[in-house]
């Protein structure tokens, strides 16, 4: 049985945070991400976002209990409180509600983004698709086929090439540049190639990932590591095609990072924000002929997949008790002896000590396996009664 809880919430975000802690340390080196290829980044990348998509216990799951001192405080923000009759909040439910509105404020915030961005462009832009001579630039570099719903733009209003939309696609280019000039042509391959690769697409899956955990601040930093990988394998198609290509790629980075302010396009450009990554980029476009070092990168597979499947292997829970007290004498092992559970409306159970006594309310009787379930406390009454 596949079962989705706060432990398991607890555990994704723990790997991923080890997984992003890894890929923050090999991006801090520029040979190191040589060594290891922009490819096996990607899939660590992957991983990371794989695993907090499925914060899932699978049937195989252990379950490993933390230390009393873990546990304790992780106990005083599950346990409910009973409010009034029939509603029992705890803290952790508060925190899960304000999980939830942060996710709805952050995903309304990218659609209005979005929104606001596309019309500013469609309003303040020229449609050029068909006019010559963008129309057989098109064509040299996409074919029709290829290109379906893709739309070329030109504006006053950008200074440097960029791409944004998914199902209506739209490139938007400098007006007060020359169609024909070199810089333009090079600027243009590269967000067709964004648009090959589904780039856009990619980034909004890792965008909504992040608005869905907004308020773990790696999800952010795997944003923008994300974002850097993807112009790298742009790069690295560009300049596949020799060194005069690649030398007329570079100069074109160079002209419009030095030449555009910062960017105002929150999905895809020729250039990102930060001049930094523009240095990895380079980087790796001159030791593009640089074979990864196979070993290590296996390593680091080995690793990453190791920690990623082990992670589904255990997921640790909390208990409210260490082993000094579960095996001393006036330990109270919950069962059908001493001990009753009444099912809730909303799915939860509250338990009782059979001398009336409220314990605590749960989401699931894993850790209670031998405990009765009364749909009511009348119902445990008159049972009991009638046991007399």
């Amino acid at each position: 049985m596949i079962y989705f809880s706060f432990s398991s919430v607890l555990t994704a975000v723990f790997v991923s945070g080890l997984l992003l802690a890894l890929i923050s340390l090999l991006f801090r080196s520029e040979e190191t991400l040589v060594k290891i290829g922009y490819k096996v980044m990607a899939v660590f990348c992957i991983v990371i976002f794989v695993r907090l998509l499925f914060p899932y216990e699978l049937p195989f799951t252990k379950t490993v209990l933390f230390p009393a001192s873990i546990s304790n405080p992780i106990s005083l923000l599950r346990h409910r409180h009973e409010i009034i009759p029939g509603f029992a909040v705890s803290v952790s439910d508060v925190l899960l509600v304000v999980w939830l509105a942060g996710s709805i404020v952050s995903f309304a915030a990218l659609f209005i983004q979005h929104r606001k961005l596309r019309t500013i462009i469609l309003s303040n832009s020229k449609d050029v698709t068909g006019k010559e001579p963008y129309a057989s630039i098109l064509d040299q570099l996409c074919p029709d086929k290829a290109r379906k719903g893709l739309c070329l733009r030109t504006s006053v209003f950008v200074d440097s090439p960029m791409i944004l939309g998914l199902r209506k696609t739209i490139i938007l280019l400098p007006q007060e540049s020359a169609p024909t000039d070199e810089n333009l042509l090079f600027a243009l391959r590269h967000e067709l190639q964004h648009y090959r690769y589904h780039d856009l697409w990619l980034r909004s899956l890792i965008r909504g990932l992040s608005a869905f955990y907004w308020w773990i601040p790696f999800c952010h930093t795997l944003n923008s590591q994300v974002g850097t990988l993807l112009e790298i394998r742009v790069d690295a198609a560009i300049v596949s095609d020799g060194d005069e290509a690649t030398a007329k790629y570079i100069s074109t980075l160079l002209h419009y990072v030095q030449n555009t302010k910062e960017h105002m396009n929150p999905y895809m450009g020729l250039t990102l924000n930060k001049k930094s990554s523009l240095e990895y980029r380079i980087h790796m476009i001159h030791n593009r002929n640089k074979k990864p070092n196979m070993l290590i990168s296996a390593a680091l597979l080995l690793l990453v997949f190791g920690l990623y499947f082990g992670s589904y292997l255990f997921v640790f829970e909390n208990s409210s008790y260490d082993d000094s007290i579960t095996k001393s004498e006036n330990y109270i092992h919950l069962d059908a002896d001493n001990s009753y559970a009444i099912s809730n409306v909303d799915g939860s159970y509250t338990i009782y000590i059979y001398d009336g006594q409220y314990t605590e309310i749960v989401d699931s009787l894993e850790y209670y396996p031998d405990i009765i379930v009364y749909s009511s406390k009348e119902e445990h009454n008159e049972t009991f009664q009638e046991n007399q």
